[in-house]
């Protein structure tokens, strides 16, 4: 048995990547749900975010740099493509 890392979501869903990713059944792990601790980092791979000023505590700019996401509360400003794997 090999757990996928990479999920291809063929619908266009609204809301924060934690609403759409549970929609999607996606399961990335998640506490705050805030922005704070970073457990719901993931890897965007291409598309855009709307980062919000200032960054949340959980997200700094190197990690933006390398395309982090905090999945429980950024927007998608379109079609994302995310590895639930983090840029660490």
């Amino acid at each position: 048995f090999k757990q996928k890392t990479a999920y291809e979501i063929g619908v266009r869903l609204v809301g924060s990547e934690m609403c759409i990713r549970d929609r999607a059944g996606v399961e990335i792990p998640t506490n705050c749900t805030s922005g704070n601790c970073g457990t719901c980092l993931v890897r965007l791979k291409s598309g855009e975010i709307d980062y919000p000023d200032p960054l949340p505590p959980g997200l700094d700019k190197s990690l933006v740099e390398d395309g982090g996401v905090l999945s429980c509360c950024m927007q998608a400003a379109g079609v994302c493509d995310i590895d639930v794997i983090p840029p660490l």
